[in-house]
């Protein structure tokens, strides 16, 4: 999260999508990407999603892509790694 809010500035929109809870090492970063949300007063933090079911996470970030134009940032993370993303329409 921290390469994200340098990539944006500091400031912007952002969403934060995660597997479901219970994966101790996502929970844990989810956790950290939040905390470190919180450090940029001009990054506004819209939701935070779960979830496995990709077809429910594709129509999510389709509905948050549509309500936040122009741009979005988001932060991704599975059971690997986390990687961020910026979204412009």
């Amino acid at each position: 999260m921290e390469l994200l809010m340098k990539e944006i500035g500091g400031e912007g929109k952002v969403v934060i999508l995660n597997c479901p809870a219970g994966v101790p090492s996502n929970d844990i970063r989810g956790e950290a990407a939040v905390a470190v949300a919180k450090k940029y007063p001009k990054v506004q933090l819209l939701e935070i999603q779960r979830g496995e079911d990709q077809a429910v996470a594709m129509a999510n970030m389709e509905r948050i892509l549509n309500a936040n134009p122009p741009t979005l940032r988001a932060y991704l993370q599975h059971l690997t790694a986390p990687q961020s993303a910026v979204f412009r329409r």
